[in-house]
């Protein structure tokens, strides 16, 4: 991204003013420790440079994929002069840095000290070490060649068109309103299980005030849930606190936090734990440090604690470009490398949501499911035939009695996060 014309100028006066600083104070008759030299470079007279160098140092804030690493590691080979096996430094924010090897030295570009014992460590790195680093940084360069560029783009565009086409090969029919009023009318039970971000509520985001649900939407639900025949349970991923001043003037919701964690069932006032407090604080305690690790490189961002996830906002960084690109590192990152803890990261807008695989809203709609099964197993319904007649129907020990059974079901969530529910 290049700096406009008065920002060009003023880095301009800062870095020479460094430079002068330094080279008043430690240069020689002979030697002189910093060359400024701020013009275009032939070719021959750039690759003369990377083939002399002993380290190569990279400190790109931002940028899309920087060659010149390649270049460097490929001209110290050794086979046109002394110098060979340079050791190569790069900030994390250098587009190369996710291709080459580890073998590289990383630096966070913000962080002086650390770019400082980086130069320190590059300069007296034992010959055997700079070697082993240059080999593997070399077989990386050769490794990642257009070529492969290209197949690996095509291969991910096919699968994704691939994904993409099956979730839409069937359409979803349009809803019949007279047919499920029908139905409901019928029904002595029914359940409805809605998610409450994106369908009683819209989507907290950064550009949109806190989620909260509009008073025609709570007259609607409380009319549904004062029916005896109906069960509502409302399912967030907000913390139970929250839900507690969102529902404290509806006692006749159940309601899901955290997509399942916690549940208080309809007409309870306590919550109940569904997963394992301990497991959870384990694996906190390692994505913690991961989410710590992206904060302190995207100005801006915070990470919120919550009892059974993490969740790293990042929509209020300044360089916005910046952080949704390390933001689907840390995702994809997770998501590799962190798979054995039984936890996934879910991205948003302007968020990363990481919880536990082990407990979601299809495992939470099981449990209100089973629950209300075991207790309309102990209920019973008066039914009447067509031929009763008025002196039968009157008549207690002649009506015929059933258990009650769940009839109607209704589930309403936002997006394609929401189809374990239906599941």
């Amino acid at each position: 991204v290049a700096a406009s014309t008065t920002e060009l100028a003023k880095l301009n006066a800062t870095i020479l003013d460094i430079v002068t600083r330094i080279n008043s104070q430690y240069s020689t008759l002979t030697h002189q420790p910093i060359m400024f030299l701020k013009q275009d470079m032939e070719d021959a007279q750039f690759v003369a440079m990377v083939t002399a160098a002993d380290v190569l140092m990279i400190t790109s804030l931002r940028e899309g994929m920087n060659l010149t690493g390649h270049e460097y590691i490929f001209c110290q080979d050794g086979l046109y002069g002394k110098k060979k096996h340079g050791a190569l430094i790069l900030s994390e924010f250098t587009g190369s840095a996710a291709i080459l090897s580890n073998s590289h030295l990383s630096v966070n570009r913000w962080n002086l000290r650390e770019c400082a014992e980086a130069i320190h460590a590059a300069l007296t790195m034992d010959p055997n070490e700079k070697k082993q680093r240059w080999s593997d940084l070399y077989g990386s360069v050769m490794r990642h060649t257009a070529d492969r560029w290209l197949n690996t783009y095509l291969d991910h565009l096919k699968r994704v068109w691939e994904k993409h086409s099956r979730q839409h090969i069937v359409a979803v029919s349009r809803l019949s309103v007279a047919n499920v009023s029908k139905k409901y009318k019928r029904a002595n039970c029914r359940l409805f299980m809605l998610n409450y971000e994106g369908t009683l509520a819209a989507l907290e985001t950064p550009t949109r005030s806190p989620s909260h649900t509009p008073q025609r939407t709570i007259e609607a639900l409380t009319v549904i849930a004062y029916n005896f025949r109906n069960v509502v349970y409302v399912m967030s991923s907000k913390k139970p606190n929250n839900l507690n001043n969102l529902f404290r003037r509806l006692p006749h919701f159940g309601v899901v936090a955290e997509n399942g964690c916690f549940m208080k069932r309809v007409g309870e006032d306590c919550w109940s734990e569904a997963a394992n407090m301990d497991k959870m604080n384990a694996w906190k305690q390692s994505i913690r440090k991961i989410l710590v690790y992206y904060q302190e490189r995207t100005h801006g961002s915070w990470v919120e604690e919550r009892y059974c996830s993490l969740v790293y906002h990042w929509g209020e960084a300044k360089d916005l470009v910046g952080a949704a690109r390390m933001a689907g590192d840390c995702a994809n990152y997770i998501n590799d490398a962190c798979h054995n803890l039984g936890v996934h990261a879910v991205p948003y807008e302007g968020g990363l949501l990481i919880e536990s695989t082990e407990w979601n809203r299809g495992m939470a709609a099981m449990r209100i499911f089973e629950d209300l099964r075991r207790r309309l197993s102990k209920k019973t319904v008066t039914t009447a035939t067509k031929n009763e007649t008025e002196e039968d129907a009157g008549n207690a020990t002649k009506v015929p009695v059933k258990p009650v059974e769940l009839e109607f079901l209704f589930v309403a969530g936002n997006t394609r996060e929401d189809e374990c529910i239906y599941r």
